[in-house]
């Protein structure tokens, strides 16, 4: 009886593992689901290995808003490819506190303008000249600022410093009364009438906004480079170590003061961008009095600072709306970057945006506040050369949604005022087929 029980128990078995091996071998992977059986003139060879190739081109920013900008951007660029860029601010300076008392017997040692880190991008060798000037216009806390925009100012500087800059290492700071390591920041020492000024009308100072009323600000630019590539720092008005210092003595004790430059500063980036000589691709695709989607066929190009993006067309993925009962599982926008240089490196993240009735929006799969995080994707694949962005929704809503038809998009550069990375991308050209432009569909048929 038991033999004849475990001979039945080991027959249940077998064909349990012949029922599970038959069900694995008819298991289709379901981003292919349909393809078999779509029919040649439905096909549009689409399909989970096939690519939709689309053609944009690069068009020139609408200008930006800077205003209060979360960093603050100081450089010079020579860029073959983008030409010349020069970035320069405009901040207030404020009181760190009501009435400060400098004493009777005051005599003054010097004042330093400090500017902290956030960071760099271009050529570190590159020597640097700053400059900086006296405000002689007030900045507006109704206003907004673009990357065009400009203020008055004293055109003598109140200091001027050529200098290698040093983002990454720690500064050590040594007084008669101790030693203290600080975060990396720039220090430019001011001209000294401008620190006896801040002296001697310290009276005047019941408030920000008498202080202001006699110290708009400062504007701070560096001097166009000559013969090197150039590059751009960032600055953190956030940073403790952003400000204006005042060193002094009183009865014989060394003292300071500090004017913050902080976020109860007004403040914004100035963009001089200058095209004249670059590439010529580049620049016709930019200046093509009736641009088209040709013009992008070799090359798209991503400028930041209010320089360049690229108007995306997808018009040829509306043939989608040929093909009946059909599910989109996932499209992705695949982009790869040109001559890749690691010195040079491009941006991290690009995003889709539409502009409509004057606002700009995230398209739904690049919206952070609807979507998982890394949904969407966009930042740069280093071992791919490459982006890729999930554009699936916005596809679907194209489909179904015709009032989408007009609305512009455009491929940015993420925080594109804040940043100098700039990118080249391969095209829709066909003699680059591993790297064009293109667009993946994965779908199913029911």
């Amino acid at each position: 009886m038991l033999n004849l029980f475990m001979k039945r128990g080991a027959s249940i078995i077998i064909l349990l593992f012949v029922v599970l091996f038959l069900a694995f071998s008819c298991r289709k992977d379901p981003s292919k689901i349909g393809l078999e059986v779509n029919p040649e003139s439905d096909n549009l060879d689409l399909g989970i290995d096939t690519m939709v190739f689309f053609a944009s081109y690069t068009v020139e920013y609408d200008t930006i808003s800077t205003t209060n900008s979360s960093g603050l951007l100081l450089g010079s660029i020579d860029d073959p490819i983008f030409g010349k860029t020069q970035s320069s601010f405009f901040t207030q300076m404020n009181l760190a506190s009501s009435n400060p008392q400098f004493g009777d017997n005051v005599r003054l040692d010097s004042v330093c303008l400090q500017l902290g880190y956030l960071g760099r991008w271009g050529d570190s060798t590159t020597m640097l000249t700053a400059n900086v000037y006296l405000l002689e216009e007030q900045l507006q806390d109704s206003a907004t600022y673009y990357a065009n925009s400009a203020l008055k100012y004293n055109p003598d500087p109140i200091g001027t410093l050529s200098f290698l800059d040093n983002p990454n290492d720690s500064v050590t700071v040594i007084t008669s009364v101790d030693t203290a390591t600080y975060p990396p920041f720039l220090s430019i020492r001011l001209d000294d009438k401008f620190g006896q000024s801040l002296i001697d009308n310290g009276a005047e100072y019941s408030s920000n906004v008498e202080f202001v009323a006699l110290y708009p600000g400062i504007r701070v630019a560096v001097e166009k480079i000559s013969g090197d590539f150039g590059k751009m720092l960032y600055f953190n008005p956030r940073s403790a170590m952003s400000k204006i210092v005042l060193y002094y003595t009183n009865a014989d004790i060394s003292t300071s003061y500090a004017f913050p430059i902080n976020d109860k500063c007004l403040r914004f980036n100035k963009f001089d961008i200058d095209h004249t000589n670059a590439d010529p691709d580049f620049v016709r695709q930019l200046t093509s009095a009736s641009p088209t989607s040709e013009l992008g066929d070799q090359r798209l190009y991503l400028q930041p600072l209010s320089g360049a993006r690229v108007r995306v067309n997808f018009d040829g993925l509306k043939r989608l709306k040929e093909m009946p009962n059909i599910v989109l599982n996932e499209v992705r926008l695949e982009l790869y970057v040109d001559d890749y240089d690691e010195k040079l490196p491009p941006p991290s993240q690009l995003s889709l945006l539409t502009y409509s009735e004057g606002k700009t929006n995230w398209i739904l799969d690049a919206n952070p506040y609807v979507n998982p995080k890394g949904y969407f994707g966009g930042e740069f694949d280093k071992s791919r050369k490459g982006y890729m962005m999930r554009i699936t929704r916005h596809i679907q809503q194209l489909l179904i949604d015709d009032s989408l038809d007009d609305t512009p998009i455009y491929l940015e550069i993420d925080g594109s005022a804040l940043v100098a990375n700039r990118a080249v991308l391969f095209g829709n050209n066909p003699n680059e087929s591993e790297k064009r432009a293109r667009i993946k569909i994965i779908y199913t048929i029911y």
